[in-house]
């Protein structure tokens, strides 16, 4: 029996409900993304795992309704994988071997979105976009920065410490359970007099993008 002063935190293994929320009529389609690449910089590193959900969404306030479809996919890196690199992705050889993103695919779902989340949108952006052309015009909203943690009360913006923050936690590597986790922190109740997580990130997703030369 837990103590009354124990914080019970809950395991998720990346189900999501169906439905998310209750149906809207003005909505929107936005695509959650995450990846894993073998190499940093977008010109020299490969993409070697993808998955997006495309997530039927309440424009105001933003919420997320249904998701609407889901890919995931693996790439052959056609290079060896040093130990070092599967102890820190979970990612194989054998895993990876003759597997390939279905690029066609993956490029409909995002063109689709009104709005592409990822959780670091700064990493995943080149890598996207290098990967599957269009998407130069697209909006990309970045969890990671367009949401003010730290004024939520979250002192870790890592994913998993997110989760930990709202009383549940995920260990799997992959990128689908990525992107289910995403969607379910977002989708978290806030206080009334505060906007979701949702609606504070794509509302600066959205703001104009400033230049100032010196």
């Amino acid at each position: 029996m837990a103590h009354p002063k124990d914080i019970v935190i809950q395991y998720f293994d990346g189900q999501l409900p169906d439905p998310l929320a209750g149906a809207a009529s003005d909505t929107i389609k936005t695509a959650v993304v995450a990846l894993e690449t073998k190499g940093t910089h977008p010109r020299r590193g490969k993409l070697v795992e993808l998955a997006i959900s495309l997530v039927e969404t309440r424009r105001q306030p933003a919420q997320f309704v249904r998701v609407l479809d889901k890919g995931h996919w693996f790439a052959d890196p056609e290079e060896s994988l040093p130990e070092s690199y599967t102890e820190l992705t979970g990612l194989s050889e054998e895993m990876l071997a003759g597997q390939s993103i279905d690029r066609d695919r993956a490029a409909n779902m995002l063109k689709e979105a009104k709005l592409i989340i990822a959780y670091d949108a700064g990493n995943a952006r080149p890598f996207l976009e290098r990967e599957i052309p269009g998407l130069e015009d697209k909006i990309f909203a970045c969890a990671r920065n367009q949401v003010d943690w730290t004024e939520r009360g979250c002192y870790c913006r890592m994913l998993q410490y997110l989760a930990r923050d709202h009383k549940w936690w995920f260990d799997s590597l992959r990128a689908d359970v990525q992107v289910a986790a995403l969607i379910k922190l977002l989708s978290e109740t806030v206080p009334e007099d505060e906007p979701s997580y949702l609606q504070e990130l794509s509302e600066r997703a959205n703001e104009p993008l400033i230049m100032v030369e010196a």
